[in-house]
């Protein structure tokens, strides 16, 4: 990891962890989702905290500006969990799986995740609600809500990776 939080669920009572996948590009959504749906509050008493997961630059763009630009937003907000693979679409798998052995090292006591992105709205207090925060006798136990994508098959990239010799294609 490049940028880590243990600190986020320690010795709070988290309810919700809003996770947004970003780019480090992408300041300005991350500021949007701050100052809206992903703003770290407390609604009926149950805390929401947020968290932005990005991996490094791709080759070829202004990698250490980026990089430092990323650390000062870091240090303002304390908000980022970074890891060091590059950040592309063929490596969002990477980027779940860190997320979740993260997640269960660091957070284990947290009752719910809202995973999203950051070009989507979220309305907060419906999903509060939607996951029976509200009441005692409406509460929900081992929910999962998406999307189900059927008949889809995996998107390759098949030309060769010169930045790992091992590996013969990008999958």
């Amino acid at each position: 990891m490049l940028i880590n939080h243990p600190e986020k669920c320690r010795g709070e009572d988290v309810n919700l962890l809003m996770v947004v996948k970003s780019v480090i590009e992408q300041h300005d959504r991350r500021e949007a989702v701050r100052k809206t749906w992903g703003r770290e509050q407390v609604i009926g008493g149950l805390k929401i905290k947020t968290l932005f997961l990005i991996g490094s630059p791709s080759v070829g763009k202004d990698a250490k500006n980026l990089q430092k630009l990323i650390q000062y937003e870091d240090r303002i907000y304390g908000d980022i969990l970074q890891w060091d693979f590059m950040d592309t679409f063929f490596n969002l798998t990477l980027k779940e799986v860190n997320f979740l052995k993260w997640f269960n090292t660091y957070c284990p006591q947290v009752k719910f995740i809202f995973k999203g992105d950051d070009d989507v709205f979220v309305n907060t207090n419906n999903l509060v609600e939607l996951i029976g925060f509200k009441t005692e006798e409406h509460k929900v136990r081992n929910l999962f809500v998406g999307d189900t994508i059927s008949k889809a098959i995996p998107i390759r990239n098949r030309q060769k990776t010169t930045s790992c010799p091992r590996a013969s294609y990008w999958i």
